[in-house]
């Protein structure tokens, strides 16, 4: 059995401090996520933590980008269109 789904996690125009908001709330869920199983692999001593230091790296670098952007859009006073899904498979 597989199964795909899609679902809207984000959708609309954004002024840069409601799109702040969104993005870097997601991105820091994500980075803690990602904190809290590094933190879990080493009291254990066991598990593999490469991809979660993997993916924490990368997280980060996003926050950094994104907060970027967000900051040049609110210094030219723009708005942000954000288009976000997220698509689940359901795999055997």
């Amino acid at each position: 059995m597989s199964t795909n789904r899609v679902f809207k996690l984000i959708e609309g125009e954004f002024d840069a401090h409601d799109a702040a908001e969104v993005l870097l709330s997601v991105i820091s869920d994500k980075i803690n996520f990602h904190e809290v199983q590094l933190l879990s692999c080493q009291e254990r001593n066991s598990g593999d933590a490469a991809y979660s230091k993997k993916r924490f790296e990368e997280l980060r670098h996003t926050r950094e980008e994104v907060t970027e952007l967000l900051r040049e859009a609110r210094e030219k006073n723009l708005k942000l269109q954000i288009n976000s899904d997220i698509e689940i498979k359901i795999t055997e």
